[in-house]
């Protein structure tokens, strides 16, 4: 199942107003659940996981957030699968 989300880039700041955020144009990503296996490894380490999403590499620039229906997620890893595409496993922010 595919859907469209929306890459974040958050640059911190030293000034009065904090963080600044920087959202990229919707773009296409495979949806996927995350599996057993990798659910009880993220949970051993004190992180629980959400989502996996499948992407055009050259789409992703080390972004740290995405949006998906309305919610923000963390990404907390990512691995090339080809060539071409990256996975990005996230967290609820």
């Amino acid at each position: 199942m595919g859907d469209f989300i929306t890459l974040i880039t958050t640059i911190e700041s030293d000034g009065p107003f904090g963080e600044k955020t920087i959202e990229s144009e919707p773009i296409y990503a495979e949806i996927r659940s995350i599996g057993m296996q990798e659910f009880y490894q993220a949970k051993g380490q004190d992180i629980k996981v959400d989502i996996k999403l499948v992407l055009y590499a050259n789409e992703y620039q080390n972004q740290d957030k995405l949006k998906y229906n309305n919610e923000t997620y963390r990404i907390v890893r990512t691995y090339r699968t080809g060539l071409d595409k990256i996975e990005l496993v996230c967290a609820r922010a």
